[in-house]
């Protein structure tokens, strides 16, 4: 059973800040998408830029953010 489901409303704050990091990350993330990633696929055929996927994504630490949601899952 989570802290929240037991009653104990004190970790409301916590949680809350967790998600709304998590939320900033997602945002981030899909703009990265719309502003490089979705236009350099739909112009296959004119890709002028020396930057590989794995550049774009460099900072993005998406296995952290998995392992702590998968915390926050477990604790809350």
């Amino acid at each position: 059973m989570s802290k929240l489901s037991e009653g104990d409303t004190s970790v409301e704050g916590t949680l809350i800040n967790y998600l709304r990091l998590m939320m900033d990350h997602l945002n981030q993330h899909m703009e990265k998408e719309d502003r490089i990633l979705f236009p350099q696929a739909m112009d296959l055929g004119n890709i002028n830029s020396s930057r590989g996927i794995e550049d774009i994504e460099v900072g993005a630490h998406h296995d952290e953010w998995i392992k702590v949601i998968n915390e926050l899952r477990l604790k809350y």
